[in-house]
C-alpha cells in the first residue's frame, strides 16, 4: 500500500487543541447549529446538553480535518487499537 505524501514536520508536534478537547474553544454554533435554532424559536434558550453536543462535533470536525492534512501526527488508528487487550488482533 502506497504511504501518503509527508505534509509537514513530523517533529512539530500539532497544536493542543488537536489532542485536548475544551469546550470553551468551541462554543460558538456553526451554520449547523446556527440554523436549527432560527428555525426553532420555542427551543430559545438552546437546550444545553444540544449545545454540547455541537461542541464536541464542531472540534470532532475540526480535528479530523487537521489530522487529514496533517497524516503523519494522525494516531487514530493506534488509539483505536490501544484500546484492546493484546494489540487489537
Amino acid at each position: 500500500m502506497p504511504r501518503p505524501k509527508r505534509r509537514g514536520d513530523a517533529a512539530a508536534a500539532p497544536p493542543a487543541w488537536v489532542s485536548e478537547y475544551v469546550p470553551g474553544d468551541w462554543d460558538q454554533p456553526d451554520q449547523q447549529e446556527q440554523a436549527m435554532m432560527d428555525a426553532c424559536p420555542s427551543a430559545r434558550p438552546w437546550p444545553e446538553h444540544v449545545h454540547a453536543w455541537h461542541s464536541e462535533r464542531r472540534w470532532g470536525e475540526a480535528r479530523n480535518a487537521w489530522l487529514d492534512a496533517h497524516p503523519e501526527h494522525d494516531h487514530r488508528l493506534e488509539e483505536l487499537l490501544a484500546q484492546f487487550p493484546g494489540g487489537g488482533w
